[in-house]
């Protein structure tokens, strides 16, 4: 068998039951598959059972509850006097502490980065640094005090924590810092403790913090959102936006004040916008802390108002106010700021923080936005209104036919014994004559004549005057007309043109503001609030309308009965109408009766400019009261008339919904009228009615009269109180005609002397347009 040689036998090598995973590898030795060797993990300093349960108990929970189980573990693994931990994660530019040992501080600790203990423990190593109690805070000083006394004097060691196992990965340095007060172990010790501690535990803690930050800017975005929607809602009424906006900004910051300040209209100031005043004080608009933060459009956060170079102290003084920080941010709309949102004084916390900031910030782009929405939005519909008023007065054409201008010129004027006395009473003209004797009046003054008037546009004119008188019960034209037989009378009686008190021109301007003083009265006030936006005047709203009415119904085709003057005379004729209808007004008078009274009946030069111009303010005002020194059947009538308006006043606010519970004549204190009449003649009649007695004697019935009235509305009390029936019965009936009664002339009313600028009673707003 030499041909015999040896061969191995093939073995079937044995099959792999399971493919190897990607992380197993081959070994470059022998080729056969091993796993690669887990590294052994050995604890230096740490306590593996203690470890384990601490990791245990970092179950779901907020950050708090976890840095107390950490500062719990500490506290016995280390057995310090206390540990509290440094949070440099949560917060942009600031230092956080909100435990101390195991106490929860009821205000966190939010301290600067350029704090010395601060800096000190951000800029420690891995071992550990030691921290001297001469670097630390004031404020954490007391709190160490507060929680643990006996950790004061001792030392104190800071120790990081990175947020990587490599510190060189941490640019930005550690994420929370250790702080051991007091330790009884090695420092070394310590160090591994707690690095051995973090490297399990810190996942969990920044995972957490992590998530309440998007919570926390969850709920911060909704509630921005909410405010906004809310604002959006209430572009119509700037004024009550503004009111929300300061409400919403003081609860969105947990602040104590809220201010806005908006740049005026000339774009020279910043006007304060607060919850006391809407438009108060102007301030420059590069000055001060506002100014600061409207030049730049830069955020401010003043955590120290009186130590900031740029607060002025003053403005607390003013205010009986103590500014103790600042939060303020510039509004937009859409590129350029127009304002600053100004918030001071953070509850519950020493300063606005950085959060704070991010949502006023927001808070300011979003309420720049709604404000320069809400202006558009009102010039807009101020626009719109004004076009509408404007084709109201403007285009409305004046029906009048050429036969009535002709009546007017050639027919017969009627008679009245009285025409041109003091006690004439021009509603005892037929409506239909009243024009007539209005053209009658113009020629018996000689105004046709010396003025150069054509009788046939004036003629014009005054009916187109009579046309634009609404039917209203009280202003209407007769109303009008019985006021202009009193100006005649005046100045027919007083001689005012022969005595050389009074020009022509200052005459006429005289009749045609008193003929005109009430044309197109609406006898509404949400018609009142839409003229409002067409004039400049917030008191004079109704008499800047009668003036621009009238010179509308002046400029119509064929009624400019002054065309032919110069334009020197023209443009003063319109200074005196203007003046005259604007003094009808009652605040108006009020505020000037003083004046009125002390220059016309102590001035020795009669004949000057402002003389005049009162004196004709004077007359206006007795003229338009006129009706209440009628006898007094005809100012029981007047009464009537003047309730029946306001009550259908009240009416029209109801459709057009612009007020709540107004008051109706059935459920009107009737009891009420005596006494508001009485306060009237008081404060309203007898002041001007005594100036003109003073000037002219001859006006001194008058002054009688009025105090006759109120002795007759004292005697009605009884009546009013005790009868039933509507006001029109009672004021009308049997009972109440005293004319039969004398009243002692040495009777005098009792007249307020308070000071004629303060408001009237708040029972007067019944008596309408008074």
């Amino acid at each position: 068998m030499d041909d015999f040689c040896q061969y191995n036998l093939f073995k079937k090598p044995k099959a792999h039951l399971m493919i190897p995973p990607p992380y197993v590898r081959k070994s470059e030795d022998d080729g056969k598959c091993r796993r690669k060797q887990t590294p052994t993990l050995r604890l230096k300093s740490s306590d593996p059972a203690h470890l384990l349960l601490l990791c245990e108990s970092l179950r779901q929970g907020h950050s708090r509850e976890l840095e107390i189980l950490l500062n719990k573990y500490f506290l016995e693994e280390t057995t310090c006097s206390t540990v509290f931990l440094i949070n440099f994660f949560s917060v942009r530019g600031e230092a956080v502490i909100r435990i101390i040992g195991k106490t929860l501080l009821e205000n966190q600790l939010n301290l600067p980065l350029n704090d010395n203990f601060v800096e000190d423990a951000f800029s420690a190593e891995r071992g550990g640094i030691h921290i001297g109690f001469n670097r630390m805070n004031s404020d954490l000083a007391t709190e160490l005090r507060e929680v643990a006394s006996d950790a004061l004097g001792g030392e104190i060691y800071a120790f990081p924590v990175f947020e990587h196992a490599d510190e060189s990965e941490d640019d930005k340095g550690p994420v929370f810092v250790i702080c051991i007060v007091n330790c009884t172990q090695q420092i070394t010790f310590v160090g591994q403790l707690i690095d051995e501690t973090f490297r399990f535990c810190l996942p969990v803690f920044l995972n957490t913090l992590k998530a309440e930050e998007q919570l926390r800017l969850k709920l911060q975005t909704h509630a921005i959102l909410t405010i906004v929607n809310g604002l959006f809602t209430r572009l119509v009424d700037l004024k009550d936006l503004l009111h929300d906006i300061l409400e919403e900004g003081r609860m969105l910051v947990s602040a104590e004040v809220c201010r806005l300040y908006m740049l005026d209209k000339k774009s020279v100031y910043l006007e304060e916008y607060n919850d006391e005043v809407l438009g108060g004080s102007p301030i420059t608009k590069n000055k001060g802390v506002a100014g600061f933060v409207f030049s730049t459009g830069n955020i401010l956060n003043i955590k120290d108002a009186y130590g900031h170079k740029l607060f002025h102290k003053a403005d607390d003084e003013g205010r009986g106010f103590i500014t103790r920080n600042i939060l303020c941010v510039p509004l937009r709309d859409g590129h350029n700021a127009f304002g600053v949102c100004y918030l001071a004084n953070k509850i519950e916390a020493e300063y606005f923080s950085v959060f704070d900031e991010d949502a006023a910030s927001m808070f300011g782009l979003y309420t720049g936005l709604a404000i320069a929405h809400a202006n558009k939005y009102k010039i807009i519909d101020e626009n719109l209104d004004k076009r509408i008023l404007t084709n109201n007065i403007l285009m409305e054409p004046l029906l009048i036919r050429p036969s009535d201008i002709k009546h007017m010129m050639y027919a017969q004027r009627p008679k009245f014994d009285d025409f041109g006395k003091l006690q004439f009473n021009g509603r005892d003209v037929p409506f239909h004559q009243s024009t007539l004797l209005v053209v009658q009046m113009f020629e018996n003054l000689n105004l046709l004549s010396t003025l150069k008037i054509e009788k046939n546009i004036l003629s014009k004119f005054i009916l187109g005057v009579q046309h634009n008188y609404r039917a209203l019960p009280y202003h209407n034209w007769m109303h009008a007309f019985s006021a202009t037989c009193f100006m005649y009378g005046l100045i027919t009686t007083l001689e005012f043109l022969s005595n050389d008190i009074l020009s022509p021109l200052e005459i006429l301007a005289l009749m045609v503001s008193i003929l005109c003083h009430d044309i197109d009265h609406t006898g509404c006030e949400k018609v009142e609030k839409s003229l409002a936006v067409l004039y400049t005047s917030n008191t004079s709203v109704l008499e800047e309308h009668h003036l621009t009415r009238t010179i509308c119904v002046l400029n119509s085709e064929g009624c400019n009965f002054l065309e032919h003057l110069d334009h020197k005379t023209y443009s003063r004729f319109l200074d005196c109408l203007k003046e005259n209808i604007l003094a009808t007004d009652a605040l108006t008078h009020m505020k000037i009766a003083r004046k009125q009274e002390i220059i016309l009946t102590k001035c020795n030069k009669p004949k000057s400019r402002q003389y005049r111009r009162l004196l004709c303010a004077l007359l206006m005002t007795c003229a338009d009261l006129s009706d209440q020194v009628q006898i007094w059947n005809v100012v029981r009538m007047i009464t009537v008339q003047i309730y029946a308006e306001c009550f259908q006043e009240n009416e029209a606010e109801k459709v057009f919904g612009t007020l709540e519970n107004v008051p109706e004549e059935d459920n009107f204190d009737k009891c009420l009228i005596p006494e508001m009449q009485m306060d009237f003649i008081r404060r309203l009649c007898l002041p001007p009615f005594k100036v003109v007695s003073i000037l002219f004697p001859e006006t001194r019935v008058f002054v009688d009269t009025l105090v006759k009235h109120l002795r007759y509305w004292e005697e009605s009390k009884q009546y009013f109180m005790y009868t039933d029936g509507t006001i029109a019965e009672i004021l009308m009936s049997d009972m109440l005609d005293f004319s039969d009664i004398e009243v002692p002339p040495e009777e005098e009313a009792e007249t307020e002397d308070s000071d004629t600028g303060n408001s009237m009673d708040s029972k007067m707003s019944v008596l309408s347009d008074y």
